[in-house]
């Protein structure tokens, strides 16, 4: 029993510690707490409203939930950091945030102070300009000052905002020099970054002047040196503010050439040439075609390295050369069946292949790779190749042949709105119209999943494949695998059912004839033949046998069509087939000149015009003749 209480015991304590999880902080505030609200909870708006105090505050902050802080007076100057230094800045909504997430640490304490903007800028520089209209100053807590006059005023907070970068007021102004405390400060990139604070033997002091020359003296020039690593084609001009130098091979020597402050310098490279590398003043720069530097402000030492682009062949052997297209960017490569031995330049080696309307790769290879199966030819029907030389590959194009097809029986559809129709198999979509009734689709096994979409304003979509009905879960059918000879019916509004049709053949009355049943599908007539909906029955003579039938169907006698038999059935059907057993009553012409009938008795021509009957069994004189 000890131990039964000491398991629940030990539970309720895993419940209350999972209660608890969260971030436990110390928040200390240096000054200013009565400045600002507090708030814990999972949003700023939360109603749990917590007290501050000057010194140390305890909070225990649960997981996905925060201490937010709002400053009363918006005016005011909130520094929250963490035990790291680091400042968290204030939101866009006007609070400052420490929200508890147990992937990170909680880096406590917390250090917050709340000043007046004038108790907070403990300090004042001066700034001084040749031409205010040229310069911004930016303070270090994002503060940006246009002067108006060329001396300005700027106060600051000796601890967090003693940093100040002076920069030109407009994208392509230039400043010459900003100097501070009697030592010149380095550009960095457009602009110079001035720390006010310096460290001596006496302890930190501020400079209280910054200068700022934001004018360059009138004769002063910059030199630029190009050095090159490869041949001197590669570089095709250098230009000064858009004008070619009138020397360019004196410019590429040790002296170099000179460009005025602000002068945009731009070289060139010729198109036949690699450009590897381009190294100024150790800084490694991307160019293409050309190297510009806008707005020159110092002295400029250039490094190019480069080559002319190598041409080198590759090896096609080619099948079907009139199934495909290679471009080359815009050009396009001609190929012949056969070995194709098509030059490439390192510049332009990445070639892509597409198929002619009507033809498929059936291969493509290096001998290593198989292209056909690249996600490129799978779903966007190319290939791409980047060239290289002593290559070698085999193309081989195919004419395509869609000798399979499988029948499509479409409900009447007239009447219904499709929000989205179509017939398809999943790479090849057929250009014939569909339509109402029978319609044969060619295909190839290569074209993949056939389906029927119609997507509408109705109701019902029933499907049926080679009599079966199609397990569907929306208005569409997909079936992967189709086969030569499917027959797949569509009906829509109204499920038909399927229904038997039963044959009574007598003896041998079918051989010599074919039995089919929606157009392509072979009739087993030994057993009921399952037929989905309206179903077009036919029985055709395969060869040109004496022997003729007779068919019925629920008793009522059809008549051939060229010695077709063709009849549907809606629902349950009996057909009987039976074999004629002869011709009688024929009248005879004694005088030679006959009449010619059918097998049933017709007159149909004169023996005279028997050239132009069709070609099958006729009754002259009494006689069974055969016209072929």
């Amino acid at each position: 029993m000890k131990k039964f209480y000491t398991l629940i015991l030990a539970a309720l304590l895993c419940c209350l510690t999972a209660q608890a999880d969260g971030w436990d902080i110390v928040l200390n505030v240096s000054k200013g707490a009565d400045k600002v609200k507090a708030v814990l909870g999972a949003s700023e708006t939360s109603d749990n409203t917590v007290k501050i105090v000057d010194g140390e505050n305890k909070f225990s902050i649960p997981y996905y939930e925060s201490l937010y802080i709002t400053p009363l007076n918006e005016d005011d100057i909130v520094i929250l950091k963490d035990c790291n230094g680091d400042i968290i800045e204030k939101s866009w909504y006007g609070y400052y945030e420490i929200y508890a997430s147990e992937y990170r640490d909680n880096n406590t304490p917390y250090t917050l102070s709340v000043s007046d903007a004038a108790d907070y800028r403990d300090k004042t520089v001066t700034i001084s300009m040749d031409d205010c209209t040229k310069v911004t100053v930016i303070r270090a807590d994002g503060t940006e000052f246009d002067p108006a006059e060329n001396s300005i005023e700027i106060p600051y907070n000796s601890e967090e905002e003693h940093i100040f970068t002076i920069s030109p007021r407009t994208y392509a102004g230039m400043l010459y020099k900003v100097s501070a405390g009697g030592k010149d400060i380095e550009k960095t990139g457009r602009s110079f970054v001035v720390d006010l604070a310096t460290t001596g033997d006496e302890g930190i002091s501020y400079i209280d002047e910054v200068e700022v020359l934001a004018n360059y003296p009138a004769d002063l020039t910059f030199k630029t040196t190009i050095t090159l690593d490869g041949p001197a084609e590669m570089i095709s001009y250098i230009r000064i503010n858009s004008t070619n130098v009138p020397d360019m091979a004196a410019c590429l020597t040790g002296n170099g050439f000179d460009a005025k402050p602000g002068d945009v310098v731009a070289i060139g490279f010729d198109d036949n040439h690699k450009i590897e590398s381009v190294v100024d003043n150790g800084e490694d720069k991307y160019a293409y075609s050309q190297y510009t530097i806008d707005g020159i402000d110092c002295d400029h030492k250039i490094t190019i390295k480069g080559h002319k682009y190598a041409t080198f062949t590759a090896k096609f052997n080619v099948t079907g050369a009139e199934g495909f297209e290679a471009s080359l960017g815009r050009t396009k490569i001609p190929f012949t069946d056969g070995e194709n031995n098509p030059v490439f330049s390192e510049k332009n080696k990445y070639v892509t292949f597409s198929l002619v309307e009507g033809y498929y790769f059936s291969e493509f290879t290096d001998g290593t790779t198989d292209y056909l199966e690249s996600s490129d030819y799978k779903y966007y029907g190319k290939i791409y190749l980047d060239m290289a030389e002593g290559q070698e590959y085999t193309i081989v194009a195919q004419k395509i042949r869609r000798d399979d097809s499988i029948v499509l029986y479409m409900d009447d559809f007239s009447n219904l709105e499709f929000s989205y129709f179509s017939v398809k198999f999943e790479n090849y979509t057929p250009a014939e119209e569909i339509k109402a009734g029978y319609n044969t689709l060619n295909f190839r096994p290569e074209d993949g999943e056939f389906s029927v979409y119609a997507s509408g304003s109705y109701d019902g979509f029933y499907a049926y494949k080679n009599g079966e009905a199609m397990d569907l879960s929306a208005r569409y059918l997909e079936d992967s695998s189709v086969a030569n000879g499917d027959v797949y019916k569509v009906f829509f509004v109204n499920n038909p059912g399927t229904h038997e049709v039963t044959f009574d053949v007598t003896g041998d009355a079918l051989d010599g004839y074919a039995v089919k049943h929606d157009l392509i599908a072979d009739t087993d007539c030994s057993a009921p033949v399952k037929a989905a909906g309206p179903t077009v029955f036919t029985i055709s003579p395969v060869s040109r046998a004496d022997k003729e039938i007779v068919v019925k169907v629920n008793d009522e006698e059809i008549k051939p069509v060229d010695g077709v038999f063709t009849f549907e059935t809606k629902a349950d059907t009996r057909v009987s087939v039976t074999a004629m057993s002869g011709i009688g009553d024929v009248i005879t012409d004694t005088t030679g000149n006959a009449d010619v009938y059918n097998l049933q008795g017709i007159r149909v021509a004169s023996a005279a015009d028997m050239s132009s009957l069709p070609a099958g069994i006729y009754i002259v004189n009494g006689k069974k003749t055969v016209i072929k």
